[in-house]
């Protein structure tokens, strides 16, 4: 060999060798994972698939906590041609000797990318580690230009953000491609660039072409931000499109059946509420009702009003109307000059009328609840034994009939109580409450009984849906998830509202109701009718409660009465000192002293519980990014 083919060959091999050693740093200067050499092997097949083997040394001199790489790729880019699915499949990840790595793999369906996060979480690593990543692209030669076919790939990524010193692309083409027959074009640096400065190529074999960085250039070669996109351009008919799979085509729309979750739900719930919920037609137009609907009490009409549910302005209403029909009296603890102004509100049986006969049932269980005091150190040691819960329709008769403890030791009768006291109690015996006041309106023929255990059952698993609805999304990676499940969730909800179904009896009674209500909200058209009845206001009060109208009838009555009347008012239902002068604001405020104080003993006692990147492509395809973690 002359000497100057001899030097020409050195040169040669100079060239791609030298120019493609990494540059080491000072160790004391490395910040983050850094990529000494990125060498991309890339084989093109005939059925447009691309076989790549991405050769990384990465280094992460003596810095704390570091486990790995991840490498970042694009299963779809969006361009103005159209939209180009490329799915990926991976073949393996090693170190370069082939010992296998540890690795996750995250598809991020919403962006369209497929992360390998390399490492694992419980080793740190330090130094100089090889990363050997090698998979399959499918679908990567363009076909739509009529003169040429393409490949137009992004082989370095210009989504890394860490630095890449020295990079090189190696791509093989099918023998009938080659440097005659083939128009290259490249582009380097950020996205969007057109310079060709942080790059060479040449074809090696005639159908090798090869990418380099140049030999003098100061490392890094790429900052994160830049990459290099290649451009090769050669006859038609040498490779075969791509034929999607029939769920690689319709992948996009798969996710869409996500919806038939809350459309099935709602055939579901439409069904049972034409059995169970939807009630027969009311009579129309509704006249005015001047007395209480067949002497229901406020609790049994809240329930017919409220499609069988319970609400506590009911026990409000109630203790109010057992005060009016003078069974209790409802006083204060102290008198600062406004009706039930006082600390407390004190309950206290009328002994002379103390008549249980002549309670419903749910009255009766609330005036035990509140006048009945309960053992719970020695109840409590009975309750774990129960295999039945402690919310039955009796407290203390479940505790008695476990033959542990008679009724006598479980409960003491008492004459008064105050409404503080209740605070830790009350909640406890209130579902016994509900579940009374439901048997009785199902028993009465109001409504059905099953369509209430629907509502139920629909209110928490629709509760259940919306609060599972992030998680549900986040692990399926898909927004038509997220709102399948948060659109079930509220399709239950509303059907448990308008559940149960009222019968034709309590359609009925529901026309009469509707007419008292009528009859109250515009009494004063109906003074003669208002007259006529004794003490009308108190009686009728309860239930201006149950149709949240206290204060509008309250204001019904001074216009009725004038004003005057209020001079000498004092209501029936009140034992204590009364102000000088009756006013709305005063009785309003006592209304809200007794509702703020049964609101108080309903709420359950405190308890403490607790449920314990995208990528893209510079231009083309492939391309995508990493990183160091």
């Amino acid at each position: 060999m002359s000497k100057k083919y001899l030097c020409a060959f050195l040169l040669v091999v100079a060239f791609l060798f030298f120019g493609q050693i990494a540059k080491a740093r000072d160790v004391q200067n490395i910040t983050d994972w850094y990529i000494q050499n990125f060498e991309t092997n890339v084989v093109v097949n005939k059925d447009s698939s691309l076989v790549i083997t991405e050769n990384i040394t990465a280094d992460c001199g003596d810095l704390l906590n570091k486990h790995g790489i991840f490498r970042v790729l694009p299963t779809q880019i969006n361009t103005d041609k159209g939209i180009f699915k490329s799915p990926i499949d991976l073949v393996s990840i090693t170190d370069f000797n082939g010992k296998p790595y540890k690795y996750e793999i995250i598809n991020n369906n919403s962006n369209h990318t497929v992360t390998w996060k390399i490492g694992d979480p419980d080793i740190v690593v330090t130094g100089v580690n090889n990363y050997k990543i090698t998979y399959k692209v499918k679908n990567a030669i363009r076909f739509g230009n009529k003169d040429f076919d393409e490949l137009y790939w992004n082989f370095s990524g210009n989504f890394w953000d860490i630095d890449i010193d020295n990079f090189s692309a190696h791509i093989t083409f099918p023998p009938e491609v080659n440097s005659s027959n083939s128009t290259v074009d490249y582009y380097t640096g950020m996205v969007g660039s057109k310079d060709k400065y942080l790059a060479t190529y040449s074809w090696d074999s005639n159908n090798a072409l090869n990418f380099v960085s140049p030999v003098d250039y100061q490392s890094p070669i790429f900052t994160p931000g830049q990459g290099l996109t290649v451009s090769v351009a050669f006859p038609k008919n040498i490779f075969v499109p791509y034929v999607p799979t029939f769920l690689e085509k319709y992948a996009d729309y798969f996710s869409y059946v996500f919806f038939l979750i809350p459309f099935a739900i709602f055939i579901f719930a439409f069904n049972k509420w034409r059995k169970y919920g939807k009630d027969p037609k009311m009579k129309k137009p509704i006249p005015p009702e001047f007395g209480i609907p067949d002497n229901i009490t406020p609790i049994q009409m809240g329930m017919v009003l409220g499609h069988g549910k319970w609400k506590n302005t009911f026990l409000t209403a109630t203790i109010v109307d057992l005060a009016v029909r003078k069974f209790i009296t409802i006083e204060q603890t102290e008198n600062k000059g406004i009706i039930l102004g006082g600390k407390d509100i004190v309950l206290k049986k009328n002994t002379e009328n103390y008549d249980l006969n002549k309670v419903t049932p749910t009255e009766k269980a609330i005036l035990d609840a509140l006048f009945q005091e309960m053992d719970f150190n020695t109840a409590k040691q009975v309750m774990k034994n129960l295999s039945s819960g402690i919310f039955g329709k009796s407290f203390k008769k479940i505790i008695a009939k476990s033959g542990m403890l008679s009724e006598e030791e479980v409960t003491k009768e008492k004459d008064t109580v105050k409404l503080s006291s209740l605070k830790n109690s009350f909640s406890l015996k209130l579902s016994g409450i509900i579940e009374s006041a439901t048997e009785e309106a199902s028993s009465k023929g109001w409504v059905i009984k099953a369509g209430n255990k629907y509502a139920v059952s629909f209110m928490s698993t629709g509760a259940i849906f919306i609060w599972a609805s992030v998680w549900a999304g986040a692990f399926f990676q898909s927004w038509q998830m997220f709102f399948s499940v948060i659109l079930s969730g509220i399709i239950l909800i509303l059907f448990a509202i308008f559940m149960p179904k009222r019968t034709q009896a309590g359609v009925d009674l529901l026309f009469k109701i509707k007419g008292f209500e009528l009859y109250m909200k515009t009494a004063e058209n109906y003074r003669q009718q208002f007259y006529e009845k004794e003490n009308i206001f108190d009686k009728f009060l309860p239930y201006a409660i149950v149709f949240g109208i206290a204060e509008l009838w309250a204001k019904k009555m001074q216009l009725i009465y004038g004003e005057d009347y209020f001079k000498s008012y004092h209501p029936i239902w009140f034992a204590g000192t009364m102000p000088t002068n009756f006013s709305i604001d005063s009785f309003t405020s006592q209304l809200d002293s007794i509702s703020s104080n049964i609101s108080e003993i309903t709420s359950s006692p405190s308890s403490s519980s607790g449920f314990s990147g995208g990528g893209m492509s510079g231009g083309g395809g492939g391309g995508g990014g990493g990183g160091g973690w």
